[in-house]
């Protein structure tokens, strides 16, 4: 799978400022930091539940 590099990255990040707007990013930000903060929780939980269910 290819990975993003740096010349992606910025044409990346010129189409979201291009879209979103300069005065939109922070709540872009934001939103997209919460929204990775509940997957990891979620994924935690699974893996906790598993590891749980494998001791038993």
């Amino acid at each position: 799978m290819h990975l993003p590099g740096g010349a992606d990255l910025i044409v990346i990040f010129v189409l979201v400022l291009i879209l979103f707007g300069p005065d939109k990013l922070p709540d872009l930000a934001r939103t997209i930091g919460k929204g990775m903060k509940e997957i990891r929780k979620a994924t935690n939980e699974v893996r906790n539940q598993l590891k749980f269910d494998d001791d038993d």
